[in-house]
């Protein structure tokens, strides 16, 4: 085993964590729970109430205009307008169909940004009755986690103390939310200052986390090669317990053990029959082989980024690294073996005993052709967007086979296709 600890997730401490309104001491976690926006906080403020706290003038909306929220803790409601109703502002999928970039603007990242530029002093989001009917087992206080991301596709919010309150909460603390979500339905808010005060405290913690690399070593045989080794990995971690609302198992496989059967229980076991196979001719082995199951992928390239600070080998003595990740699944019915150019070797050595020919090989090379994010979407799902550049992994290269005419294509915002280079044969 090779040790090594990392900073862990950042949790909410056991102490110093209180919000208090109008007098009145929320529970933390039934009632109330800090979202993931400010480290730490400590402050005592008036209310305003800001309906949905949208701020979207484009969209003809701005629930902050005419309001004075400066140096104020802001009040709003969770979701938006008429949110779930096809075609409107803020419904997931615009007119056409496609992803709703205003849908941003009801986040709780939204929310968070708009209300702090406004200079609100925090946030505070409640529930809304109609997805989170009070007392039910949906009016739940938003779990400690990024809002910026997963179940939330909102920009990574403001660092702005903020909390999320059930709606059972809000109701106590004397807002009439059912009245309120029909005057917000199709008119902005006629928002102003609360009764009373509010003091918010928010700590947080990042608690060091013990782990280690698993590491296996087969000596090679020939001594004139003098320590040259080379390294198979594969990393055993995956994404921890599920949540409610981010586990693609469904909520009742919230708080379960997530074992990652492709991502990366495939890698893993692909690395230990490797291992096995090895092991049983290691007498042919001419070159040393280490075997790496890394922790902390998940979080970083954790493992492997540390076996690299502090090899148990000379990093000078390693010829080449084979990784495995994902290997249990074939997408259209292809296997994908890429950073085939990082060695000139690689392509033949990957090829030559293969009893089918490859289907494709994709070297490196850039493409300024405008649409091709959309043309290779339609042809291979595997795409995925990075910034201004698409990568693009595809078993069928639609710029060299399928596109006659770049001039032909439709306009789009995607400057650049990046092709990864890769070999891809049909299984």
């Amino acid at each position: 085993l090779q040790h090594f600890a990392v900073r862990g997730q950042r949790r909410l401490s056991a102490a110093g964590n209180a919000l208090v309104v109008g007098g009145r001491t929320l529970e933390l976690g039934r009632e109330w729970r800090p979202l993931r926006t400010a480290v730490t906080a400590d402050l005592q403020a008036g209310l305003v109430f800001a309906g949905y706290g949208i701020s979207d003038p484009e969209g003809g909306r701005d629930d902050y205009a005419g309001l004075d929220v400066q140096g104020r803790i802001v009040v709003v409601l969770r979701k938006g307008p008429r949110c779930d109703e096809p075609g409107t502002r803020y419904a997931e999928q615009d007119a056409r169909g496609e992803s709703n970039p205003a849908r941003e603007h009801i986040t709780y990242a939204g929310k968070v940004n708009a209300a702090l530029r406004h200079g609100a002093a925090a946030l505070l989001v409640v529930n809304d009755p109609a997805h989170h009917p009070p007392g039910s087992p949906e009016d739940e206080p938003q779990p400690f986690r990024d809002i910026g991301f997963g179940g939330d596709q909102g920009r990574t919010a403001a660092s702005l103390p903020a909390a999320s309150l059930s709606a059972a909460a809000g109701i106590a603390l004397g807002l009439d939310l059912a009245a309120l979500e029909a005057q917000l339905a199709d008119a902005p808010a006629r928002g102003g200052l609360l009764e009373g005060m509010a003091s918010l405290s928010v700590r947080t913690e990042r608690p060091e986390v013990a782990t280690a690399n698993v590491l296996g070593y087969l000596p090679g045989a020939d001594q004139g090669l003098d320590g040259e080794h080379v390294l198979i990995g594969a990393h055993m971690d995956h994404l921890g317990l599920g949540g409610r609302g981010d586990s693609n198992a469904g909520a009742g496989a919230a708080g379960q053990i997530h074992n990652g059967a492709d991502d990366n229980a495939s890698g893993t076991a692909g690395l230990l029959g490797v291992a096995r196979l090895l092991a049983a001719q290691r007498d042919g082995l001419r070159r040393g082989v280490v075997f790496a199951a890394w922790s902390g992928e998940e979080w970083g390239l954790l493992g492997s980024r540390h076996y690299a600070n502090e090899p148990e080998l000379p990093l000078g003595d390693l010829v080449a690294v084979v990784n495995m990740d994902m290997i249990g699944r074939s997408k259209g019915g292809y296997l994908a073996i890429e950073g085939v150019g990082t060695s000139p070797t690689f392509p033949e050595l990957v090829t030559a005993k293969k009893a089918v020919e490859p289907a494709l090989f994709c070297t490196e090379k850039t493409f300024a052709v405008g649409t091709a994010a959309e043309v290779c979407r339609t042809i291979n799902p595997v795409v995925s967007a990075v910034g201004e550049k698409i990568f693009c992994p595809a078993p069928v290269c639609p710029l060299e086979s399928s596109i006659t005419s770049v001039e032909s294509l439709a306009s789009a915002t995607v400057p650049e296709v990046i092709c990864v280079p890769a070999i891809f044969f049909a299984t």
